[in-house]
């Protein structure tokens, strides 16, 4: 027997029996009671988190979607900054190797210049010294004195002549990174005081003075390049009677202040003069090639602006 739709309660069962061939009165009924419990599944605790799962489901299906979205998003812009980042890589890549060409043309420009400014510095001096010694030679003959001041103006003007071209040929080398410093032994502080022999002549005809100090700390003999150092002197020494009208110049040797290492010794030389003055902001310029503080240097003084320059790269 089977009772089917029965929803959750409480229930009573009666039943009676009976013979059907006798015709027998129906027996006492017998009763049995019984309860149908609600499906944990229909509770309302189940419900509820059926009802959580779910929105935890369409939550969770949400994200997964914003999620995927972002995802594409980025991977789209990642396409697109990578391939800017390539491009741009490619376009650096193009410049540096552009930039190479220009600075290997350049260096290779700078070094013929460099070159050729040696060959023809060297080539031009050798007449130039023939001229000056057939100057000399002519002035010790007889001559006129009209005749005596023509040679002294070509004397002049091949030997200031002469200082240009060993200035640029100086300057040539020292681009080229051919001059070398030489170690020998030489007595510093007669070298010193030689200067003002040799400008003593220059001094006296613009009626300035020159004065030489040297400290009594200056060591007697060092080992050095007196040659080099003499030009540095005597660029700064030349431009110093060059631009002074009156007044004097003077040239100072002494111990530096800085410590030397074991073996050495710092010394410090000081030029000084009374002449025109450089403009402060013009103080970095004098030191570069063809550089001068005023556009009428030259003109009025007869500069080329090496000679500083020069004494800078030798420092």
């Amino acid at each position: 027997m089977q009772f089917v739709g029965l929803v959750p309660g409480h229930y009573v069962l009666e039943a009676q029996v009976r013979r059907a061939a006798s015709g027998a009165a129906w027996s006492p009924a017998a009763t049995s009671s019984f309860a149908i419990t609600t499906p944990w599944w229909r509770t309302p605790a189940a419900l509820l988190l059926l009802a959580l799962a779910g929105l935890l489901a369409a939550v969770v299906r949400t994200r997964e979607s914003v999620l995927r979205r972002q995802k594409f998003q980025l991977e789209t812009i990642v396409r697109e900054r990578t391939s800017e980042l390539i491009q741009k890589k490619h376009a650096i890549e193009q410049i540096n190797g552009e930039l190479l060409v220009a600075r290997d043309a350049a260096e290779a420009s700078r070094r013929a210049e460099a070159q050729f400014l040696a060959n023809m510095s060297h080539e031009i001096r050798t007449p130039m010294n023939a001229v000056i010694g057939l100057t000399n030679l002519l002035q010790h003959t007889p001559t006129n004195p009209e005749q005596s001041e023509y040679l002294t103006a070509i004397g002049s003007s091949s030997q200031n002549l002469l200082v240009i071209l060993n200035d640029i040929l100086n300057s040539s080398k020292m681009e080229a990174g051919k001059l070398t410093l030489e170690q020998v032994a030489f007595r510093l502080p007669e070298a010193v005081r030689g200067l003002a022999t040799l400008f003593r002549y220059a001094a006296d005809s613009k009626g300035l003075n020159l004065r030489v100090e040297v400290a009594d700390a200056v060591p007697a003999a060092i080992v050095g390049d007196p040659v080099r150092l003499q030009q540095v002197l005597v660029n700064l020494v030349s431009n110093a009677l060059k631009f002074t009208r009156q007044g004097g110049v003077t040239v100072r040797a002494g111990r530096a202040s800085e410590p030397a290492a074991a073996g050495h010794v710092a010394l410090l030389f000081a030029v000084t003069d009374t002449g025109i003055g450089i403009p402060q902001d013009k103080l970095a310029a004098i030191f570069e090639d063809f550089s001068q503080a005023n556009a009428s240097t030259t003109r009025e003084f007869g500069s080329t602006g090496l000679g500083l320059s020069i004494a800078r790269n030798l420092v």
